[in-house]
């Protein structure tokens, strides 16, 4: 399995890390960075799917995200900052959907267009 991840910058990465770490009896993030999910994938050819996110990279610009509420997934337990919906958000998330159409192999995803 594959994820693409959006990341944040290191002093919100750490204030997240904070957090994580007086949860501990209940959140496992050992070895992940605080991040936003675009999309996952059961396979991909890395070489082309690398070559497409450069080029998909180049014009994505950096942007405030606010986060207004605390969510799980029912299926896995796993405890999130849920993001403010916003225009810009929306308009990342479906771009880089269009752009990476031809990769999508999971239409049940959590991290597909208005889901």
């Amino acid at each position: 399995m594959y994820a693409v991840i959006a990341t944040f910058d290191e002093r919100f990465s750490e204030r997240v890390k904070e957090i994580w770490e007086g949860l501990t009896d209940v959140v496992h993030n050992e070895g992940l960075e605080p991040h936003i999910t675009l999309a996952d994938y059961h396979t991909l050819d890395l070489e082309t799917y690398r070559n497409e996110f450069e080029k998909f990279t180049e014009s994505v610009e950096r942007f405030l995200v606010e986060f207004s509420s605390v969510g799980t997934f029912p299926t896995n337990g796993t405890i999130f900052l849920a993001p403010t919906i916003t225009r810009r958000l929306l308009e990342l998330h479906q771009s880089f959907h269009n752009h990476f159409t031809d990769f999508h192999d999971q239409p049940q995803s959590y991290y597909v267009p208005e889901k």
